[in-house]
């Protein structure tokens, strides 16, 4: 599947942010929706909350940065270049769209 999406990959040298954005896909999101539709314990929250941001947090932030500078996916994967900013942002506390408006627009004025 990795082989598949790397071919979609707009350069060759992001695979590392892919890697990245896999694991995420496989690890973090399963686990919030199993922690918000099953368990209800503080603790266990507390603990999902603190292996996230302490195994992602960082590179998550970086590959957020650096998504919105270029491209991730190819022009005919559109979907794919909305997961980062759009879905994956809010497990991180940084809502929908924001970091680029923040960003992007704010600190790099055209």
């Amino acid at each position: 599947m990795l082989k598949r999406l790397s071919s979609l990959l707009h350069d060759p040298r992001d695979e590392p942010v892919l890697h990245l954005l896999f694991n995420q896909l496989l690890l973090v999101v399963p686990a919030a929706l199993l922690l918000f539709l099953y368990c209800r314990s503080h603790w266990v929250g507390a603990t999902y909350m603190l292996l996230n941001y302490v195994l992602f947090l960082q590179r998550f932030m970086l590959t957020l940065h650096y998504t919105e500078h270029r491209v991730l996916f190819k022009k005919g994967c559109g979907a794919l270049n909305i997961i980062i900013p759009y879905f994956l942002c809010n497990l991180y506390g940084v809502p929908c769209g924001f970091y680029r408006l923040h960003h992007i627009v704010m600190h790099h004025v055209l």
